[in-house]
């Protein structure tokens, strides 16, 4: 059995109070100290949490028996991946109480790992011939994946934003300077990324 724990700054560990589960995991942390992670309250299922000062808030995207929080930026928009009702795994994005199904077009599976307070969105998914691909992009402009990544950004700075060669001693976030011109297409409209909200 694992237990959700976090590292309190003066390195003592603290387990996460959650209700009844046989696994729990903490995944994220945002600066303001809200944590999210998943528990199983069975081995066949897994809600997604949020937990801030103290309350438990439990996610479950409608329709799933399997949910997972993974990530959380300091918007409190929290990301993850869930089955559906046809075994497909796919990611998703909670903002303001609403679910928003993000696939990556024609692959079987998708995980959405990490966001950052741009709504950069980081993951993984697989393609129909098992191969796993990790990608990188915004909903509104699309995704990178692969190799790409390697050339198209460098390195991330402490905020875990994508930097393309300026530290924080340039004093600007290069990662703006990413567009849509910036963006590999992978044959799909920037409005086709977000399937659907719940």
């Amino acid at each position: 059995m694992q237990r959700a724990f976090i590292v309190e700054s003066n390195g003592k560990i603290e387990h996460l109070h959650l209700p009844s589960n046989v696994n729990s995991q903490a995944t994220g942390i945002n600066d303001e100290g809200t944590v999210v992670g998943f528990l199983q309250p069975t081995s066949s299922t897994s809600e997604g949490f949020i937990q801030e000062d103290g309350h438990t808030h439990l996610l479950n995207v409608p329709g799933s028996t399997f949910t997972q929080a993974l990530g959380i930026n300091n918007l409190g928009e929290v990301v993850g991946d869930y089955v559906d009702a046809n075994g497909n795994t796919n990611g998703f994005i909670f903002d303001n109480g609403k679910y928003t199904t993000a696939d990556v077009p024609g692959a079987t599976q998708t995980t959405i790992n990490g966001i950052n307070d741009f709504g950069n969105i980081v993951g993984f998914d697989q393609t129909p011939d098992g191969v796993t691909h990790g990608f990188v992009g915004n909903p509104l402009y699309g995704l990178v994946k692969g190799a790409d990544l390697n050339d198209l950004i460098p390195g991330l700075n402490s905020q875990s934003n994508a930097n393309g060669g300026q530290g924080a001693g340039g004093g600007q976030n290069t990662f703006n300077h990413f567009g849509a011109a910036d963006f590999v297409s992978l044959g799909f409209a920037p409005a086709n990324i977000l399937a659907h909200q719940n």
